[in-house]
């Protein structure tokens, strides 16, 4: 027997291309053990990447909606700049995000946003003459809330 539970799913896969910039500053920047900087450094990380991901968006109920989404990333250019060592290229990496929000009604053109999302970012290093830039393992998680007006 057909059922028709699943008759207001939306399913939209996506593909795309994706830049993130990463910048941190620290002090106390530790070289070998041998040189200890006191001033300020700053460390920028490019990422340039390709994704591929999958949206689902499903009403539950009248005023009431979900929506998930994750997309799966593939690293072919990284990139730190260390204001202290300088630039040193990766060799690429991958990274993982997920989406889920719960979306309320207020009016016909706006809903109340709120849920959370996750990203785990795992990229490998490279070395530039004497300068090793090691592999680096970045964990992300956050909540989302807001506004969506609908136009």
């Amino acid at each position: 027997m057909y059922s028709d539970k699943y008759k207001d799913l939306r399913a939209v896969p996506f593909l795309g291309y994706g830049f993130r910039l990463i910048g941190f500053e620290r002090t106390n920047f530790n070289i070998l053990n041998i040189i200890t900087s006191r001033e300020v450094v700053t460390e920028k990380y490019y990422i340039h990447h390709i994704d591929a991901g999958l949206r689902l968006d499903k009403p539950l109920t009248e005023k009431w909606g979900i929506s998930v989404s994750g997309l799966l990333g593939y690293v072919f250019y990284n990139q730190a700049d260390n204001s202290a060592l300088g630039k040193v290229d990766g060799s690429g990496g991958y990274l993982v995000d997920g989406n889920i929000n719960l979306s309320y009604s207020l009016t016909n053109s706006s809903r109340l946003i709120f849920g959370g999302f996750v990203e785990k970012e795992d990229l490998k290093g490279g070395e530039k003459g004497d300068i090793i830039w090691p592999d680096n393992d970045l964990d992300i998680y956050g909540a989302n809330i807001g506004v969506k007006f609908i136009f």
